[in-house]
């Protein structure tokens, strides 16, 4: 959420942004539209409380009419913003209320479990997985599935988890890579012996499937 945006925004949104629970409560009680939208992006107020970390005004929007599955202009929902914000309880309770948990972006094609993936959110990945999240869903532009974006995030413990669950390693990207083809390329330029172990670690996990 932009500056400008907040600015000309309404009271719900400044409310929302700003943390305080009580004014979001009493706009809502008073008629505020749950499902109000904002700035360029046409961001809905649950997104926005979402992003923002927001567990109780998130929930009070929901309770007031919010739609879950709401996106933005370019197919950003509320279940997006939470797992970007790596906010379980937030998903847990959008999930709980319906959110779409296969959702593709428009813009990327990616879910929901792409950005826990690429962010590194562990639990936030069981979360989506245990709603029915597709392990091997891929993004429109470069093709890379959900493994690979573990791979590039240099998380093991995510790609042992996705293997788990399914997660097919020979999957080619749109650029002709698969997941162990990735991390080997990565590992001729890392040299931090933390990244390396890590690289590492994903390489073997690859390697025996």
């Amino acid at each position: 959420m932009d500056n400008e945006a907040f600015q000309t925004g309404t009271p719900l949104l400044r409310a929302i942004t700003t943390g305080h629970t009580d004014e979001v409560r009493k706009l809502l009680s008073t008629g505020a539209d749950p499902n109000e939208c904002y700035g360029e992006d046409e961001e809905p107020a649950l997104l926005v409380a979402a992003i923002e970390g927001r567990e109780e005004i998130s929930a009070l929007l929901v309770a007031a009419g919010a739609n879950v599955n709401a996106p933005d202009c370019r197919g950003y929902t509320p279940l997006m913003g939470a797992v970007c914000a790596d906010n379980l309880p937030i998903v847990q309770a959008l999930l709980a209320a319906g959110a779409e948990v296969n959702h593709r972006c428009a813009q990327s094609g990616a879910t929901a479990l792409h950005d826990a993936a690429t962010g590194n959110h562990l639990a936030i990945a069981r979360e989506l997985l245990a709603a029915g999240a597709d392990v091997n869903a891929a993004e429109n532009a470069e093709g890379n599935t959900v493994l690979m974006c573990a791979v590039q995030a240099l998380a093991p413990e995510l790609v042992e988890l996705l293997l788990s669950r399914g997660a097919a390693a020979g999957t080619r990207s749109s650029r002709g890579d698969t997941a162990l083809e990735l991390i080997r390329n990565e590992l001729l330029y890392l040299w931090e012996p933390v990244k390396c172990a890590r690289a590492r670690r994903i390489e073997t996990l690859l390697s025996n499937t």
